[in-house]
C-alpha cells in the first residue's frame, strides 16, 4: 500500500510541478520566469559541486567497532 500512495504522490507532485511552470509563464513575464529558472539551476549546481568536494574531502567511514561492549 505504501508504495502505492508513494507512487501516486509522485505522480502528483510532478502533475503539480508542471501545472505550476505552465501557469508561471502564462502569468508572468517569460524572460523573469527564466532568469528564476537560471539562478536556481546555477544554485543546483554550485550546491552539486560543494557537496561533492566535501564527500571527497572528508570520505565516509564506518563506525569503529566496539569488541568490549
Amino acid at each position: 500500500m505504501w508504495t502505492f500512495l508513494s507512487r501516486q504522490f509522485r505522480i502528483f507532485a510532478l502533475g503539480f510541478i508542471v501545472a505550476s511552470a505552465i501557469a508561471l509563464f502564462i502569468l508572468v513575464d517569460t524572460t523573469d520566469v527564466l532568469i528564476t529558472l537560471a539562478a536556481g539551476a546555477g544554485g543546483g549546481i554550485v550546491l552539486a559541486v560543494v557537496l561533492n568536494w566535501l564527500e571527497r574531502r572528508f570520505p565516509e567511514q564506518p563506525p569503529p567497532s566496539n569488541p568490549g561492549g
